[in-house]
């Protein structure tokens, strides 16, 4: 037992000299880096992709026909959701209505075997069957 503890006090010092070691790199690398401030690297973006992609207008019918296209088939694709969920509705409802019936039906059978256990006298039970099994004749 003895043992044990001194094991994981070695454990336990290990893993905090590798975790102050691992906080010292961080640090390094946080010092290393130059930070780049917010307002020279967006123009910095900005001019890098105007070099790379001139800059053209576009024809605003064609931006307008795509957009109508996006949304038509968002609407189709929201329809068909509309009515999958239509009909996923009604199977958990017959699923429901059919759930409650064999209830209904395990409910009625329990309430018969009630009523035979209510009618069930444990007294006479053993004298009739000491009657139909006599020991001595």
């Amino acid at each position: 037992m003895d043992d044990l503890i001194y094991i994981l006090i070695g454990i336990g010092w290990v893993v905090f000299g590798l975790y102050k070691n691992y906080q010292k790199q961080v640090k390094k690398q946080q010092t290393s880096v130059k930070s780049i401030t917010e307002e020279d690297q967006p123009s910095r973006v900005k001019d890098i992709f105007e070099q790379l992609f001139p800059v053209e207008e576009y024809n605003n019918t064609k931006v307008e026909n795509q957009s109508q296209e996006v949304i038509s088939t968002e609407i189709e694709s929201l329809e068909n959701e509309v009515v999958y969920e239509k009909y996923n509705i009604e199977v958990k409802t017959n699923i429901i209505k059919e759930h409650k019936k064999t209830e209904r039906i395990f409910e009625e059978e329990v309430n018969e075997e009630n009523t035979i256990l209510t009618d069930f006298d444990i007294r006479k039970a053993i004298i009739y069957s000491m009657i139909l099994e006599r020991r001595y004749s």
